[in-house]
């Protein structure tokens, strides 16, 4: 027996010529798996215009840093825009986040003042400014201009609501006193209910002065009013001057209320005036009519109690006056009046609105009346004034359209023009005839006896007293003269006064004498001896 033998043969060896393809697709496969991961994404940007961008040339950058270069330019499938295609690099992709914005940066002039002016020679490019939403996001539609307030930026949105467009445009600032602390994104008006709709951003964080009892009024700079109280006209800062703006504040005695939150809509007031113009609830309407032109009375006029304001005029009742039966062209005019009794401190309750219809059915009986006056000389307005006339008999309130209504009386220069005529008429039924008779009378006795004295005054007689009174005053003169004391008869006067004291001396003495003994008169005194002088002892 026989063993067998395993023979062994070698297997075939790979040539070393096909190292080289397989090291080559190796290296591919390396290369498209390293370039797939780290490509770039692919955005779309749709704008309304492609001004200013050339394809392979325009860049796209972030905060100056370049991201990628526009690939392509081409329509939308409407024709009414444009499609740019862009491979941004890839450490791009965290900002492409879902509120990212794309605009075309090119040299603008605008309410923030000049911008872009770095285009002028490098030419524009495409700005990316991310957001705070989640990243990949790839379709984006740009923005025609470039956003007032940048994407993420802490603060608080709010949306205001005005009746009519006024002087503030988007990239206006936002005010709270005078200061800068926001600025207004957008101004749309909306066709459904026909309103202007403005877009504010209040930063942070000043967003904490915005609360829901603020208000927000259009501060366009210049604000000129004419009324009844003259021209007030008020001055904003230079901003305002040149662009406009909104401002923001707390009216007038009311607190802050709750902070406002995000995307809450206020309204927006015409001014500062229109914010504090208190709203009454109680009130109660009169109609008051004019014979006199109420030129100057327009709606809004306020109506007065000795000078204090106590309402507002209304409307004038054309249309009331003409359905009226017209009794011919002196008509009174009929204008409809609010008097609130809230503007005089009292409450705003309908309490108040009773006691006031009250007082105005008693006064009535005192003289109340209605009067329009002129309110400012200088603008023409007028107000109406009710006041009492102490003159006026007691009269009841009137009634007109189903209004209560006050009697007037013409004021002004037409109540001046009825006083006038009053004199005129009290002149003309005055008796003036007679009177100038008997005056005509005594004017012609008068010139008689001024003739007469003018006779009496040029007679020969009268024109000697003269001569004859200088005469006498001569002789006078002289006999005064011969009394002067160094004269012979002042020297005869003098002795004679002198012996006539003595006798009344002696006649005093011959009194007192009887006086004291009656009897000496029949019977002589006794002789009294001669003293006879004594030895001193």
């Amino acid at each position: 027996m026989t063993e067998a033998t395993a023979s062994v043969t070698p297997g075939r060896k790979v040539p070393a010529i096909w190292l080289v393809p397989i090291v080559a697709a190796l290296l591919g496969i390396g290369l498209v798996v390293y370039n797939y991961l780290n490509q770039g994404p692919t955005v779309t940007i749709t704008l309304s215009t492609a001004e200013g961008i050339v394809p392979g040339k325009t860049k796209i950058k972030a905060l100056n840093v370049e991201l990628g270069v526009v690939g392509t330019v081409e329509l939308s499938k409407d024709l009414q825009q444009v499609v740019i295609t862009a491979e941004l690099e890839n450490f791009a992709r965290p900002l492409l986040t879902e509120d990212a914005q794309f605009w075309v940066v090119r040299p603008r002039i605008g309410p923030g003042g000049i911008s872009g002016l770095g285009t002028i020679l490098s030419g524009g490019y495409i700005k990316l400014e991310a957001g705070t939403g989640k990243a990949g996001r790839k379709k984006f539609v740009g923005l025609d201009n470039p956003p007032v307030t940048p994407a993420g930026s802490p603060g608080l949105q709010v949306y205001l609501k005005s009746e009519r467009a006024g002087s503030v445009s988007a990239g206006d600032p936002v005010l709270f006193r005078g200061y800068r602390v926001g600025s207004v994104e957008s101004a749309e008006f909306d066709a459904a209910d026909e309103s202007v709709r403005y877009s504010l951003f209040i930063d942070q964080p000043y967003d904490a002065l915005v609360s829901k009892n603020t208000r927000f009024w259009n501060a366009s700079g210049i604000n000129l009013k004419v009324g009844a109280s003259g021209v007030d006209l008020r001055l904003g800062s230079l901003q305002t001057l040149l662009v406009g703006g909104v401002t923001f504040d707390l009216p007038d005695g009311v607190i802050a209320g709750k902070k406002a939150e995000d995307g809450e809509s206020f309204t927006l007031f015409a001014n500062l005036d229109a914010v504090n113009r208190k709203s009454y609830t109680n009130y109660v309407d009169y109609v008051v009519s004019f014979k006199q032109s109420v030129r100057g009375l327009k709606p809004g006029a306020p109506v007065e109690y000795r000078g204090i304001t106590i309402g507002s005029v209304q409307r004038l009742m054309i249309a009331e006056l003409a359905a009226d039966s017209i009794k011919g062209e002196g008509d009174p005019i009929p204008v409809l009046i609010r008097v609130e009794p809230a503007r005089l401190g009292l409450p705003d309750v309908p309490a108040t609105v009773d006691t006031i219809k009250e007082s105005v059915v008693a006064g009535l009986q005192q003289g109340l009346r209605a009067t329009m006056k002129s309110g400012n000389l200088l603008t023409g307005a007028s107000v109406v004034a009710i006041e009492y006339f102490p003159d006026q008999p007691p009269t009841e309130l009137g009634s007109f359209a189903g209004y209560p209504e006050i009697p007037t009386l013409e004021g002004g220069v037409a109540r001046l023009e009825q006083q006038l005529n009053q004199l005129l008429a009290k002149l003309n039924a005055l008796p003036l005839e007679p009177a100038v008779e008997n005056l005509n009378a005594t004017l012609v006795s008068l010139r008689s006896t001024l003739e007469s004295v003018d006779g009496l005054v040029g007679s020969d007689a009268t024109q000697e007293i003269p001569a004859s009174i200088e005469t006498a005053l001569r002789e006078l003169n002289a006999i005064l003269d011969g009394f002067s004391p160094d004269s012979q008869n002042a020297e005869r006067i003098n002795r004679t006064l002198s012996n006539l004291n003595e006798t009344l001396r002696n006649l005093e003495s011959l009194t007192r004498t009887l006086s004291a003994k009656p009897s000496s008169i029949i019977f002589a005194p006794p002789v009294s001896e001669d003293p006879v002088p004594q030895r001193k002892q």
